[in-house]
């Protein structure tokens, strides 16, 4: 990728997620200064930005932090449950310290566990097993992705000729994952 399509990449991002990025679009005057201050940004890349307009820069934002919450809560369930109203907070502190790295997002996500076994977030008080559990949930929706099954030994995909065949099966993220608690 060419340098200045990066700069201009890394100022969508910064505009979306990072944590002053709402006040940034309060007004047109504030983004032009915030725009003129990054030296990164090509005057023609500046002027891309304004012509865009501010409640469509908004829409977008908007769009952008729905997405990606919504992944999180989708890879994230039980986490999600655990903290409960906190959980918006978390997601916010999140994406404003890892901005998404990844095209996809899925892989917008997957250093969530490791966000939560740093504490910043204040959510480890009361739930100390919050990054173990985010560890397990983020193994079973990789599981899922998988582009094979992933079957324990023993196990022959499909429908099997007799019921008797069919064996309780220990769950595959637990043989890979486990934790504390």
């Amino acid at each position: 990728m060419s340098q200045g399509l990066q700069a201009y990449q890394d100022a969508w991002m910064a505009l979306v997620l990072e944590a002053g990025s709402p006040d940034r679009l309060r007004d047109e005057e504030t983004l032009g200064r915030w725009l003129s201050d990054r030296d990164d940004l090509a005057p023609h890349q500046r002027s891309a930005f304004l012509a865009q307009g501010l409640p469509r820069l908004r829409q977008y934002r908007s769009m952008v932090r729905a997405n990606l919450a919504d992944t999180m809560a989708v890879v994230y369930p039980y986490a999600r449950k655990l903290l409960a109203q906190r959980w918006d907070k978390v997601v916010d502190a999140y994406l404003a310290t890892h901005p998404p790295k990844a095209y996809r997002l899925y892989g917008c996500v997957t250093s969530f566990p490791g966000f939560l076994a740093s504490g910043g977030h204040g959510a480890l008080g009361r739930f100390p097993c919050l990054p173990q559990l985010a560890e397990y949930e983020l193994a079973e929706a990789s599981l899922l992705r998988a582009a094979e099954p992933v079957l324990p030994e023993g196990l022959v995909d499909g429908t099997p000729d007799r019921l008797d065949a069919w064996a309780p099966v220990v769950n595959p993220v637990h043989a890979l994952v486990s934790g504390d608690y």
